[in-house]
């Protein structure tokens, strides 16, 4: 297994238990403190995001002394092509899920959205593309580049 490997799958670990963690005290709040407002329970709730700062310990674990990872053609062609793979289905569902927010908040009557709502909703779409990168990733190293249109 390769280093990118090792940290595609620590960042779905990762991002996977900070889903998990934000949704359990987001739960928590919502039976502890049910007069809090909804906005308020959110707020609370992304204190669970800060787990994210242990990728940059798993990072710095998987680099060389020389402060780059090691890397050959092959790796160098899975990252640019995970990138190009990572844009095709990370916009889309971008686009789509603001508008299905937005299409949300009209019909509740909510004319204009908050900021703590706009900020836990663009964490998340931040937590969605580093999943579907590394999802790609494992899959262009298992399979190959050659299976989803690139190489010679």
């Amino acid at each position: 297994m390769t280093r990118y490997e090792k940290l595609a799958w620590f960042d779905l670990m990762l991002f996977g238990l900070t889903m998990m963690m934000f949704i359990a005290l987001f739960l928590f709040i919502r039976n502890a403190r049910p007069e809090f407002s909804l906005v308020k329970q959110l707020n609370i709730s992304t204190a669970a995001i800060s787990v994210i700062a242990l990728r940059s310990i798993a990072k710095q674990l998987l680099w060389k002394s020389g402060g780059r990872m090691e890397e050959d053609e092959r790796d160098r062609l899975i990252q640019q092509r995970s990138v190009f793979i990572v844009n095709m289905v990370f916009w889309p569902l971008f686009v789509g899920g603001n508008m299905g927010i937005w299409g949300v908040c009209m019909t509740l009557g909510i004319e204009q959205v908050g900021i703590s709502l706009l900020t836990t909703c663009m964490i998340f779409w931040v937590i969605m593309f580093w999943m579907i990168r590394s999802v790609t990733i494992l899959m262009l190293y298992r399979y190959g580049v050659e299976r989803f249109g690139g190489g010679e």
